[in-house]
């Protein structure tokens, strides 16, 4: 303990003085200082601290550097830093238990094998119910070290009651499930803004009712705003067809830079291990090409005896001329050749062309998709036209 009378006060402080020597030289090369002071100022009770730091920032004289012990320090920090985020990325993803009526006790727990996902009863969504194993394998094989894809599930004794997943590339989601509640929870799980639903999500009916009772009416019933809307489009009794396989052939992997280049211009969102997810999980895919070049693409989905067609994408450029009608007839031909008993397609309002198309080839309507955002104002999203 030691005492001070200057033009701070009288103090008695005590303090920590400590130097860092470089052991070849013997030279200091950083010193810091901390001091406490308890005493009086201006005839009343006072305390401050003081610290003071010096760092060797240039010298006259070479200061050897041991590599080793910082390439050590370096890989230790880079790795506690991993560990937190494992830790916080896992304890995010917890599984998850609730009560919401009328299921009684909900389990939202993440999936990250296809396996995991058991399905005694779906009651998440009736269209795409011959596609949930697709949906769910298809984000897994998007799912890179540093990408945050996800899927989960909201299941109960009733069966699955949502299915929600999620791309880190394009940022969107979709989340199969009809009841408001359970799908709130699965956005909430899965940390997304905009996604894909069957269904609009409404506000909670207490909600409504206590606003009723304040005096309050709300207008409108739907808890989301709206991006876009789709329509579910069904053909039944396929049928054999031709198409013009001078402009229309089978992808091949080595076709993949060239369509995720395509998929950046006409949607301005990086999409490479999305298009590899498709193809990889067996999709049938076809590209158009022209003197050469790949002017677009398309998918067909084949499962349990049904097909789904998605992503065709043609460059502005290239667009009304036949194009898309062409690999239209080349993915029925194919889903006819597999033995497909129907085929579904999602098709935005908005996309009269396509339309056109899909009813030509007898489509009809069965059904909606909504792209619903949480965002309080609408932005440009070229992704949920996709």
């Amino acid at each position: 303990m030691r005492s001070r009378d200057d033009e701070y006060g009288k103090f008695a402080y005590t303090y920590t003085d400590i130097y860092y020597f470089d052991r070849s030289t013997g030279y200091i090369i950083a010193e810091r200082y901390s001091e406490i002071d308890r005493g009086l100022w201006k005839g009343g009770p006072a305390e401050f601290e003081l610290t003071e730091s010096f760092d060797l920032t240039r010298s006259s004289f070479p200061v050897p550097v041991d590599y080793k012990i910082l390439l050590g320090e370096i890989i230790g920090w880079i790795l506690i830093i991993f560990l937190i985020i494992f830790i916080l990325f896992k304890y995010r993803w917890r599984t998850k238990s609730l009560s919401i009526d009328p299921f009684g006790v909900v389990k939202i727990s993440r999936i990250t094998k296809t396996r995991d996902l058991l399905i005694n009863k779906n009651l998440a969504t009736k269209i795409f119910d011959p596609f949930i194993y697709d949906l769910v394998n298809k984000t897994l094989l998007s799912k890179d070290i540093l990408s945050r894809d996800i899927v989960c599930a909201a299941t109960s004794a009733s069966g699955l009651l949502g299915i929600a997943t999620y791309n880190h590339e394009s940022d969107i989601g979709m989340i199969l499930c009809e009841n408001t509640q359970v799908k709130e929870v699965l956005r909430r799980f899965i940390g997304v803004k905009d996604f894909f639903t069957e269904v609009r999500s409404l506000i909670p009916e207490k909600i409504i009712t206590e606003a009723a009772r304040r005096g309050e009416k709300i207008e409108n019933s739907f808890n989301y705003n709206l991006f876009d809307t789709y329509k579910i489009m069904h053909l039944e009794n396929l049928q054999d067809m031709d198409f013009d396989t001078g402009l229309i052939t089978r992808m091949k992997e080595s076709d993949l830079p060239e369509l995720e280049a395509i998929s950046k211009k006409v949607y301005k969102v990086k999409s490479r291990s999305w298009i590899r997810a498709q193809y990889l999980s067996g999709d049938i895919g076809f590209v158009a090409r022209l003197d050469g070049k790949i002017i677009g693409f398309a998918f067909a989905t084949y499962t349990n005896g049904h097909g789904r067609i998605h992503t065709l994408t043609v460059l502005p450029e290239y667009q009304n001329r036949g194009i898309g009608k062409e690999l239209m007839r080349a993915r029925l031909k194919a889903l006819y050749d597999l033995g497909a008993v129907d085929v579904i397609a999602e098709i935005a309002n908005w996309n009269l062309p396509s339309l056109q198309i899909a009813y030509l080839h007898g489509f009809k309507q069965a059904g909606a998709m909504y792209v619903e955002t949480i965002r309080p104002q609408r932005i440009k999203r070229s992704i949920v036209r996709r």
